[in-house]
């Protein structure tokens, strides 16, 4: 069935609304979350400066043991000590381990809507009050980043609730590469912005990194309230012929019951664990290069503090491209029918970690005097490890959409216990910042994904699970006859495949 809406009205409908402000929140996300990282570089910049402040300001414990009330020397690597890093880095997912597993089941209880706007609404509150703990406590900093963790935790999980109620299954790969587009945007936002701030000649800069994005994210908050609803069902101002065509576009075995969640059929299924192993080799990947490039870009090949933070941005601008493209080609294979699910699933998962490990590995060998061919390789890898978005990302929606919120939760869960070791790891094995130990980090990344593509490639599927499947006493469903799409709604059986919307 075709969208009832064409050109921009299909790009101004309800679910598309939705589907940007879903965008707007991962960007948010993952600006909070990574912005911390290029703040670290300024500080480590204003450190290579000396500079000398005035202050009667007691600055205690971690900052200096010597001071007096005129001036003092403020090292600002002191706030962080090298060894500290790794830990400040992966505090954010100790939080963030907690809480997805319970994220889609809470979605599924109190709405998606409200429990994505309180998880965000506490992460500011952590962010603004990150750069005054940075003056005092490293502890109090990773609290903070601990309880930002545990608030955003829930909300990709509670994205795969929305999407069950609102996904068409022929706009289902556009409408969550548009809802995680904010992955990549969030990094070329804090990236691109931090470097710049950081120059501003009052109180170093770098704190006005977490206000500027504190603010921004208030008011994302604000348009969310207005707009986003749990479902089309509930929504006052979608059309008769939108909420027709999303009800009659979702697979056919969605209950309106909450169902039990089947966890033993879940946990011997290899289809999800195809899907696990996927997102922990995507969360190594992402961690690594969202947390570590500024740094590769400071260490290895030797940019200064504006520059990098324009050069770290151009990968993730290329992911956010491109993921879209990707979309768009996994959407119409599917439309088509050019491929079955389980295979165009198979081959932009499969392409999306490849390709990219071979260049970054072969990129790892290239020092500062080619940087330009360096940026443009890693802007090339990223661009196409994108691919992955039309094909992980979904697929819990494809296997077992009436669990999707849950196995998100999993997976997510799995994911963020790699993304606490990717710091660790990285800063012990660069503590020089070398050629060299960079080297030996991104021939691990790429082992890692190319063992992970293997076990997708045999183990993937694209087919809803029999395990998933609503039984024929939970499924009540109202569906409009799209025969009219008119607003007036009709019972339809599903039994003896008398539904075939789908086919």
């Amino acid at each position: 069935m075709k969208a009832p809406e064409t050109g921009l009205r299909l790009y101004i409908s309800c679910r598309w609304q939705i589907a940007f402000l879903c965008g707007m929140c991962t960007l948010a996300m993952f600006a909070l979350r990574v912005c911390i990282a290029m703040a670290l570089v300024c500080i480590e910049n204003v450190e290579n400066q000396g500079r000398f402040q005035n202050s009667s300001q007691n600055y205690s414990g971690i900052l200096s043991e010597e001071f007096n009330s005129t001036k003092v020397y403020v090292r600002p690597s002191s706030f962080v000590p090298n060894e500290m890093r790794g830990i400040l880095l992966s505090s954010y997912f100790y939080g963030y381990l907690i809480t997805p597993l319970f994220g889609g089941l809470i979605s599924q209880r109190c709405g998606p809507k409200l429990v994505i706007l309180l998880a965000m609404g506490i992460a500011v509150i952590a962010n603004g009050l990150t750069p005054l703990s940075l003056r005092y406590r490293i502890e109090v900093v990773v609290t903070l980043r601990v309880i930002m963790g545990i608030s955003t935790g829930v909300i990709m999980p509670s994205l795969q609730v929305l999407w069950a109620d609102w996904a068409p299954i022929n706009e289902k790969a556009r409408l969550l590469a548009v809802s995680s587009s904010g992955v990549n945007l969030g990094n070329v936002v804090a990236n691109g912005i931090a470097g710049f701030v950081c120059k501003i000649p009052v109180n170093d800069g770098w704190p006005f990194i977490f206000y500027i994005f504190g603010l921004g994210t208030v008011v994302w908050m604000v348009f969310w309230w207005w707009s986003v609803y749990n479902s089309p069902d509930k929504h006052p101002r979608i059309s008769a012929r939108e909420k027709a065509y999303i009800e009659c576009g979702k697979v056919k075995s969605v209950s309106k019951k909450i169902p039990r969640v089947p966890w033993s059929k879940i946990l011997t299924s290899l289809p999800f664990f195809a899907i696990l192993i996927c997102h922990v080799c995507h969360s190594w990947t992402l961690t690594l290069i969202s947390t570590f490039l500024p740094f590769y870009m400071n260490e290895v090949l030797k940019f200064d503090v504006t520059d990098n933070g324009v050069l770290s941005s151009l990968p993730f601008m290329s992911r956010f491209i491109m993921g879209l493209v990707f979309a768009v080609l996994a959407d119409v294979i599917a439309t088509r029918k050019l491929l079955p699910v389980s295979h165009n699933r198979k081959l932009f998962q499969i392409s999306g970690m490849v390709f990219p490990s071979v260049i970054i590995i072969g990129l790892s060998f290239l020092d500062s005097e080619q940087r330009n061919l360096v940026v443009g390789l890693m802007t090339l890898a990223v661009g196409i490890q994108s691919a992955t978005t039309a094909a992980f990302r979904v697929n819990h929606l494809d296997i077992a959409p009436r669990f999707a919120g849950p196995i998100a939760g999993l997976t997510l869960t799995s994911a963020c216990v790699v993304a606490i070791c990717v710091p660790i790891l990285t800063t012990a094995l660069t503590p020089d910042g070398t050629l060299e130990q960079w080297q030996t980090i991104f021939f691990i990344n790429g082992g890692i994904n190319i063992c992970g593509a293997i076990f997708f490639l045999f183990f993937g599927s694209g087919t809803e699970q029999e395990w998933a499947k609503a039984s024929p006493v939970e499924i009540n469903v109202d569906v409009p006859d799209v025969t009219t799409i008119s607003t007036t709604d009709k019972r339809v059986s599903y039994d003896n495949q008398a539904f075939r919307y789908f086919e």
